[in-house]
C-alpha cells in the first residue's frame, strides 16, 4: 500500500472505510484492554485491542498526521506514539491503564514496547486525581440522569414538555444491553462498577504510585454489575471514594505533573531508533 493512498484512507488520523493498518506501521506495544484486563468480564464480553505503532518518517518529517488507527468491527484502536505519549502524560485514564495490564493481556510486546513499559512509572503523577476524578465524576452523572429517568419512565403524562423532549431523547439513545440492566437492577450497574474502579486506580496511583488494572475480589466490582449493591448504597460509596481521593491527592508524593523534558526526550529517542534506516 503506497504512501498516497494512506492519505485517503485516514481522516483527521483515524481510519476509513475497511482497510487495515499498512506494515509500515511499526506496531511496538499490543494489549487486550477493558472488562478482560480488569477481571470483570463475562464469556460473552468484547475483546477490546489496543496498542502502540511508530509510523513511517513522512508522519513526522512531512505533512502527512496520524493519531490513531480505528477498526470498531474488531473493538481495536492502535495508537500513534505521539499521540499515546501526549495522553499518558496528561495520565488519561484509557491511556494510562495499558501500560500496567497483567501480563496474560499483552498480545505483542517487543524491544520498544519493552522500554515503554520499563519507564512506565515516569507517567504517574497528581493529574490522576482529576483525570481518574473527572471520569468517575461522568459516570456518577450517567447514573444519576439515567436512574431519574428510569424512575419516571411511567410517569410520562406529568412532565412538563421539555422534560418530556429529554426523556425521548434519552429513551431513543439508550444502550439496549444498558437498558436491560436498568431494568434488571434499576440502575445501570455497569456505570456502577466503571465508578467505583476509576474512584479505586485513582486513589491507589496517588497512594501507591502504580496503576492496579486487575481488580481484586475484594473491591466487588463483580459484586456492582451484578446488582448485589442497592442504588443509594452506590452512591453513598461514592462519597466515600471521593474523600478518600481528596485525602489521597493532599497526601500524595508524587509530583503535580511528569517532567515534559525527560519523556520528551524518550519519545524522541524511541522514534529515532525505530525511523533509522526505513
Amino acid at each position: 500500500m503506497g504512501g498516497s493512498s494512506i492519505q485517503n484512507e485516514y481522516v483527521g488520523g483515524n481510519k476509513k472505510g475497511g482497510s487495515m493498518l499498512p506494515s509500515d506501521f511499526k506496531i511496538i506495544y499490543k494489549v487486550i484492554s477493558g472488562s478482560r484486563a480488569y477481571g470483570t468480564n463475562r464469556e460473552d464480553s468484547d475483546v477490546d485491542t489496543r496498542g502502540v505503532c511508530i509510523p513511517p518518517i513522512d508522519y513526522y518529517m512531512g505533512m502527512r498526521e496520524f493519531d490513531q488507527y480505528e477498526d470498531r468491527q474488531s473493538d481495536t484502536v492502535i495508537y500513534g506514539i505521539k499521540k499515546f505519549f501526549k495522553l499518558a502524560y496528561d495520565c488519561n485514564p484509557n491511556i494510562i491503564e495499558l501500560l500496567y495490564v497483567p501480563t496474560d493481556c499483552v498480545l505483542e510486546c517487543n524491544y520498544w514496547g519493552r522500554y515503554l513499559i520499563d519507564m512506565r512509572d515516569m507517567f504517574l503523577s497528581k493529574k490522576a486525581y482529576r483525570t481518574f476524578g473527572g471520569y468517575a465524576k461522568q459516570q456518577l452523572h450517567r447514573i444519576k440522569v439515567a436512574k431519574k429517568w428510569f424512575d419516571l419512565r411511567n410517569d410520562i403524562d406529568k412532565l412538563s414538555i421539555k422534560d418530556k423532549i429529554e426523556f425521548h431523547k434519552w429513551k431513543e439513545n439508550r444502550n439496549p444491553k444498558r437498558a436491560d440492566l436498568e431494568m434488571k437492577y434499576g440502575y445501570d450497574t455497569k456505570h456502577a462498577m466503571h465508578l467505583v474502579r476509576l474512584l479505586y486506580t485513582g486513589i491507589d496511583i496517588l497512594q501507591y504510585g502504580t496503576v492496579i488494572v486487575k481488580r481484586s475480589p475484594e473491591d466487588g466490582l463483580i459484586h456492582i454489575i451484578n446488582g448485589g449493591f442497592k442504588y443509594e448504597e452506590i452512591i453513598l460509596l461514592a462519597d466515600i471514594l471521593f474523600t478518600l481521593l481528596d485525602q489521597e491527592y493532599e497526601r500524595s508524593k508524587l509530583p503535580e505533573v511528569p517532567s515534559f523534558e525527560e519523556i520528551n526526550e524518550k519519545l524522541i529517542f524511541i522514534v529515532q531508533n525505530n525511523l533509522k534506516g526505513r
